[in-house]
């Protein structure tokens, strides 16, 4: 009984406070954002497990825009479509850059 009580109380705990999303879901992550056309390269990328729900902050080196509307709107579009093939997906927060 003890044992159960333990374990029940390090899975609440990591569900309230946030953990590191599961091994494939980072891969998965990441692999869709370097087949956008926007992203030449991800840099750094950290996802998080908020009970349900999923935080992504990302660091990628963007493909050359003309404009920083332009630039603005690809990382709109990565976002989008990354919530639309990751429904759990509820916040992402990208940093464009030049290097790591």
């Amino acid at each position: 009984m003890g044992f159960v009580s333990v374990f029940l109380a390090i899975k609440v705990k990591g569900l309230l406070i946030g953990q590191s999303t599961n091994d494939k879901m980072r891969v998965e992550i990441k692999e869709f954002l370097e087949s956008r056309p926007e992203i030449k390269q991800v840099f750094n990328l950290i996802s998080i497990q908020l009970g349900t729900q999923i935080m992504v902050a990302v660091k990628v080196k963007m493909a050359t825009m003309d404009s920083v509307d332009l630039l603005i709107s690809g990382i709109n579009t990565c976002e989008l479509e990354l919530k639309k093939e990751h429904p759990a997906i509820k916040w992402v927060f990208f940093e464009p850059d030049n290097r790591d």
